[in-house]
């Protein structure tokens, strides 16, 4: 069995082997890396600071108030939480278009999610509203 072209010439490897992708160094690709995560970072930082404070602020006046706080916390945690995980899915648009070098469908999947997190959250404030007589 020949492996030449039609021709009688053999194949060149260039002609079949795909384009090589540019190496990036690791310094390069973690600064990329990090640039991306910065907002996402500096988000959930913020969450667990805004906690923080409150309960210290909160500690001062005492010990029924504090578990007060930490009753309605309990619930705004939970829709925290289900809010952060259903706009998951918006890292990971963005991450991918611009992975595939489609920074305009960045913009626009960041666009969708500012509608649908606006649309959670208030829901979310109807529900803390109406949730003070549970507690």
């Amino acid at each position: 069995m020949s492996t030449r072209n039609p021709n009688g010439e053999a194949p060149q490897a260039a002609e079949t082997a795909p384009p090589a992708s540019p190496a990036i160094n690791f310094a390069t690709h973690l600064t990329r890396t990090l640039r991306l995560a910065a907002p996402m970072i500096v988000a959930r930082a913020g969450l667990l600071v805004m906690a923080a404070v409150d309960t210290a602020m909160i500690g001062h006046y005492g010990t029924l108030d504090l578990a007060f706080y930490a009753a309605s916390n309990a619930l705004q945690v939970v829709m925290i939480l289900v809010g952060v995980g259903l706009l998951q899915g918006t890292v990971v648009l963005v991450a991918q278009a611009h992975g595939a070098g489609t920074d305009r469908d960045c913009g626009g999947y960041w666009r969708v999610g500012l509608v649908y997190g606006a649309a959670l959250g208030l829901v979310m404030a109807g529900i803390c509203f109406l949730g003070e007589p549970l507690l």
